[in-house]
């Protein structure tokens, strides 16, 4: 390890104050051929008298003959003084050496996973582990070799493709993955880093029909398919009626339609009469989509007559000019043509989307049109009248005319407007005009040569955008567009949440504000500032909930959102792996459990002999009875619901007894670890126990470990012995520290 102006900090716990030597060690940079190659160098210790965090400038050690900073092997802590206890609690170090990984990214294109990572200092690095998680299991490992320029850097960049197996991509589809990426040095691993959870896609098919009903025997509809987000071209899919397949392919996405209508409900293979649907399914089950319906059709006896319907509305208009009506028209799917009354020539064509247009007569008076529309397939007709009011060019208003607009174009509901009117012409005395909308008088203004007055009133309180029309003598003389814009607007973080998540509502006010008000269901909830308009919440049930922000202020306003709280996928976290006894009984409960508060669907299997599953889970304990042999055993736990699964695994080790001593030699001043899964005997009358850290981490409260000192059962490291067993239980790196030598350390059996 290259420590070279690196900084070390030890903590110690040295109470009495004793002497503390601590050095580093290298590599002596010798070859195997020279004898003593495989002896440290020590350089010269830091000596100190303190406790607590003590920094050392490793800068201060690099001139030591033969030491070499860029090789450290350890760190030697020694106490010098006999009778006096010194702990050393940690030691860690910052070197700008050191190499570092972080910004680890992963991005999929074309059958392979694009990898990259910015890797400080990597020349010491060997190569790379690269973990591909689903579900946070690891499904996958590739091993990166640094040698013959195996590694590609782009500047400080790791940068690597992984080819993605594309079966696994397929069953993937959907799923969150991400990637773990773990340098290797010479002498072990460095931390490593994780990418963002990416979500793939996911094949999706739509499908839709051209028509609803069909004659017997005169064939089916016509259907309209699509699939996208195919991984590679062994997407399968076919679209049938029944078992009358339509349209069948194995490929790529794709956008057809079903050529032969007459496939089925033609000849001697026609329908009876019903409700048929025509369907897209997946063919390959290792690019599953979801069925979906294309769309119902009956099939009758005989053809559906289709009778348009037709409004008009009246006109007005100037003699002479060129007037377009827009008839509200249904029944027209397959074509409809049309006459017009009243006028001459009579007019007559196919009826266009965009409106009829016609010539005004030419004597000024009221004219009564009709409309008729027929349709082309079933020759029904349908049809309406209307009034066309036509006046001479002069002294009406069709002789007025003027530009208007509004002093301001987006206003709140209830504000005052001002209706500006300009190139006033055809008004030679004081005349009333109306300012309309929608067909009713909002204000009367008064005009005259040049100007108007009387032009203020308030905005309605209807919101989006509205056409104000200035009328005289029925004709409209101009008209001005006006947007009624909320004073308030409302969002939230998301409209669909899963049950435990939290929700925030946010609201943006552009009035005067005085104070704010936030209701959840109709209940009051919170009283924010005006300036922060903000509420959170975790919901703690499924269903529905409304959020409003109230604002008391100039203008009054309130806005609301919709939020709806599901149970989303379920997650799951196994208990951890266990010692259990042979022939127990056996209860096993997660450690942690969401998507499930309605009940999940489960199963707990070790794929052989144990496999238990059910219903309406929601966390309980799952009870069975251990084998009644000695053997290690994994467990697989999953969970579903209709959103989605999760899995995990734990393992338990079944033994008979935990009875076993096994011997262990302590060296003098050197920390011995206890493993969880075995016991020692210690048998050097030399080791001292404040040395000694154990691990010894039982499940169940009647185990636990004992610690023998001359015979004796006492009172070591905070831990009560009674019948030689510590407890509270110790945790995985206490230090058991009594004044004599240990003489023995075991597992309490069962």
């Amino acid at each position: 390890m290259n420590l070279r102006d690196a900084t070390l900090r030890v903590e110690l716990d040295n109470p009495l104050a004793a002497e503390v030597h601590i050095s580093l060690y290298s590599e002596n940079g010798k070859s195997e051929s020279f004898w003593g190659y495989d002896k440290p160098i020590y350089a010269d210790p830091f000596v100190t008298n303190e406790t607590g965090v003590l920094t050392l400038n490793l800068k201060d050690i690099e001139n030591t003959e033969g030491f070499d900073i860029e090789n450290i092997r350890g760190i030697l802590v020694r106490n010098m003084e006999t009778g006096k206890s010194v702990t050393v609690k940690s030691i860690t170090t910052s070197c700008e050496h050191m190499p570092k990984i972080s910004n680890c990214k992963a991005e999929y294109k074309s059958g392979f996973w694009n990898i990259s990572a910015t890797m400080k200092n990597a020349e010491s690095i060997v190569g790379y582990k690269i973990q591909k998680f689903v579900y946070e299991q690891n499904e996958s490992t590739k091993n990166v070799s640094c040698t013959n320029s195996g590694c590609k850097m782009t500047g400080d960049v790791f940068v690597y493709d992984l080819e993605e197996d594309m079966d696994s991509y397929a069953k993937n589809l959907g799923k969150p993955i991400y990637f773990k990426i773990t340098p290797n040095m010479q002498n072990g691993a460095i931390d490593p880093c994780e990418t963002e959870r990416i979500t793939s896609g996911e094949i999706k098919a739509s499908c839709s029909i051209n028509k609803t009903s069909v004659v017997i025997g005169e064939g089916i509809p016509v259907a309209t398919y699509s699939l996208s987000g195919c991984p590679d071209a062994k997407c399968g899919y076919e679209v049938s009626l029944g078992d009358v397949v339509l349209a069948e392919a194995t490929g790529g996405d794709v956008d057809k339609n079903t050529t032969n209508p007459n496939k089925a409900n033609a000849g001697t293979q026609s329908l009876a009469v019903g409700e048929y649907s025509i369907k897209m399914r997946s063919t390959n089950s290792d690019r599953p989509f979801n069925e979906v319906e294309c769309g119902k059709f009956e099939v009758t006896e005989q053809k559906v007559e289709i009778v348009p319907t037709v409004s008009c509305e009246d006109v007005k208009a100037k003699v002479g000019e060129k007037v377009t009506i827009t008839p509200s028209v249904t029944g027209c799917d397959d074509g409809c043509s049309y006459t017009l009354t009243g006028i001459d020539p009579m007019a007559s064509g196919t009826l266009p989307m965009t409106g009829i247009t016609y010539t005004a007569p030419s004597s000024a008076g009221s004219v009564v049109h009709s409309l008729t529309v027929t349709n082309q397939s079933s020759n029904r007709s349908g049809s309406c009248s209307f009034t066309g009011v036509y006046e001479a060019s002069g002294t009406g208003g069709g002789a007025v005319s003027m530009d208007c607009e509004f002093a301001k174009s987006k206003v709140f509901p209830q504000e005052q407007l001002v209706l500006n009117t300009i190139n006033i012409k055809g008004i030679t005395e004081n005349k009333q005009l109306n300012i309309m909308l929608n067909g009713s008088v909002v204000k009367t203004m008064d005009c005259g040569y040049g100007s108007c007055w009387n032009n203020q009133f308030a905005a309605t309180n209807s919101l989006g955008t509205h056409t104000y029309e200035v009328m005289l003598d029925g004709y409209r003389v101009c008209s001005a567009k006006l947007e009624v814009q909320s004073a308030i607007s409302c969002d939230v973080s998301s409209e669909e949440i899963g049950l435990g998540e939290s929700v925030t509502i946010t609201g943006n006010y552009l009035g005067s504000c005085w104070n704010v008000s936030v209701a959840v269901n109709n209940s009051d909830k919170s009283w924010p500032q005006c300036n922060s308009m903000s509420y959170t919440e975790t919901p703690t049930a499924l269903g529905t909930y409304e959020y409003k922000i109230k604002v008391n202020g100039n203008p009054a306003a309130e806005c609301s959102k919709t939020v709806k709280v599901v149970e989303k996928a379920p997650t799951i976290t196994c208990p951890d792996n266990a010692a259990k006894k042979v022939g127990s009984n056996i209860s096993v409960k997660p450690k942690s459990l969401s998507g499930c508060s309605n009940g999940c669907e489960y199963n707990l299997s070790d794929g052989f002999t144990t496999s238990m599953s059910g219903y309406s889970y929601k966390g309980d304990a799952i009870s069975f009875t251990a084998p009644s042999y000695e053997t290690s055993v994994t467990y697989q736990f999953e969970v579903k619901n209709d959103k989605g699964a999760a899995n995990c695994n734990f393992t338990y080790d079944y033994k008979t007894s935990s009875g076993t001593v096994y011997p262990l030699d302590l060296p003098k001043d050197e920390p011995v670890v206890i493993k969880a899964d075995s016991c020692y005997s210690i048998t050097s009358s030399t080791a001292s126990c404040t040395n000694i850290r154990f691990n010894c981490l039982w499940n169940n409260a009647s185990e636990g470990c004992s610690i023998q000192v001359n015979s004796n059962s006492p009172t070591a490291g905070g831990h009560n012995s009674s019948n030689n067993i510590l407890s509270p239980k110790p945790n995985e790196g206490d230090v058991i520290c009594t004044s004599d030598h240990v003489d023995k350390i075991t597992c309490a059996g069962w």
